[in-house]
């Protein structure tokens, strides 16, 4: 174990909403976990439960819900969140996303000398898209950002929309996520055809008689900025003969109304031969090594989009928007289009399948010396403890 160095804080507390499957979980659990193995005391409280609770207790991170009822258990469930917190005894609060974020400037006066840190995960706030209650919120965090010492982006992009925005500039500081290279590394002994989810998902389409398809997999929940409708677009303008060497797996969940949108416009478009709906996994190193490549046409809101940032580690060609800290991630490594373009998409489509095998692998490799090269769990550690041991921001009182 790595004790912590003498000036450092020793007891953090983190504050999230869920569990869910998300960037923003699975960067805390890496954090958490890390700042364990170095020493430090770390509590993570979070609203409502998730599939990756289970994942907090196995690496020894403690974790105590504070259990909200509901959207409407507001006075409760802050004396209960209150309660909580005060008892972890935190030298630092770090929040996640923007209602915990609010959360934690609120505590403020039960936590006399603790720093409050704010954790911002996107470049652009979706708040429209929740209507006037997400604009409200939008704006509620934008005045409750002056209260907090610090300020951690993901992406250099997400720092600077926010900043454009009104919140604090010389509080915001940049954090990119760390991937823990040696968890995706593809397994030497074993190829992605011999993957047993790989054959599953094509004895779902009867396409186990297609030696030269070719999978590829769009990551992420069923929200407009992830342009699923622009992949159905590109995908209609590829001809039958480039659609037949396809299977494009949707993995990822939402809202039912959405889905059903999504569904309506993948049949609307004909792509019931190559489009495969898939719920969410909680154990990404295999569908990654059953993959040949992965997609994200997102049209905006990306910060450090850790899905590219898998991919690439698990030795896999990217194709992506120029969208957040996409470009920079991506280091001129894969295929990057201009967002909500369907048809330089499906141009980046046609370009992949012409590569060969021998080409694809060689883009691979270099993606994955990229991550391993410049986005371990170890600098996202050491940054966020840098920033927490900073001499305190007079935060507006």
């Amino acid at each position: 174990m790595i004790a912590p160095p003498s000036k450092a804080v020793s007891r953090i507390t983190f504050l999230i909403r869920d569990f869910g499957y998300g960037g923003a979980q699975r960067q805390l659990l890496l954090l958490a976990t890390g700042l364990v193995r170095r020493g430090f005391v770390c509590t993570v409280i979070h609203f409502y439960p998730g599939p990756l609770l289970g994942e907090f207790h196995a690496a020894g991170v403690s974790t105590v819900a504070v259990e909200k009822k509901g959207r409407w258990d507001l006075i409760g469930f802050f004396f209960r969140l209150r309660r909580t917190v005060v008892a972890s005894r935190p030298e630092v609060l770090q929040a996640y996303l923007t209602e915990s974020n609010a959360l934690s400037v609120l505590l403020r006066p039960w936590l006399p000398g603790v720093k409050i840190v704010w954790g911002i995960r996107d470049s652009e706030s979706d708040a429209a898209h929740w209507g006037w209650l997400g604009r409200a919120s939008a704006r509620t965090a934008r005045w409750l950002s002056r209260f907090a010492h610090a300020l951690i982006a993901n992406s250099e992009a997400g720092r600077d929309w926010y900043a454009e925005r009104g919140y604090p500039r010389d509080r915001l500081h940049v954090v990119a996520n760390g991937i823990d290279a040696a968890r995706f590394a593809p397994v030497p002994t074993a190829s992605n055809s011999e993957s047993s989810l790989r054959t599953t998902w094509l004895q779902r389409k009867n396409r186990l008689d297609a030696p030269d398809l070719r999978i590829i997999g769009h990551i992420g929940r069923l929200h407009p900025m992830k342009g699923h409708r622009d992949l159905f677009a590109a995908l209609a303008l590829l001809n039958f003969s480039e659609r037949q060497r396809l299977l494009v797996v949707l993995i990822g969940t939402g809202t039912m109304a959405h889905r059903r949108e999504l569904e309506l416009a993948e049949k609307d478009a004909n792509l019931g031969d190559v489009i495969l709906w898939q719920d969410p996994i909680t154990d990404m190193p295999p569908v990654y090594q059953a993959l040949d490549a992965v997609v994200l046409p997102s049209t905006f809101g990306e910060g450090f989009p850790n899905v590219v940032a898998e991919a690439m580690a698990s030795a896999l060609p990217v194709i992506a928007t120029d969208v957040g800290d996409t470009r920079k991630l991506m280091n001129s490594v894969g295929l990057l289009v201009p967002p909500q373009d369907p048809a330089a998409l499906a141009d980046a489509l046609r370009q992949f399948l012409s590569w060969t095998p021998e080409e694809c692998r060689s883009v691979g490799e270099a993606s994955q010396a990229h991550i391993q090269s410049h986005y371990s769990t170890t600098q996202l550690e050491e940054k966020t403890l840098a920033i927490y041991q900073l001499k305190d921001h007079p935060a507006d009182a």
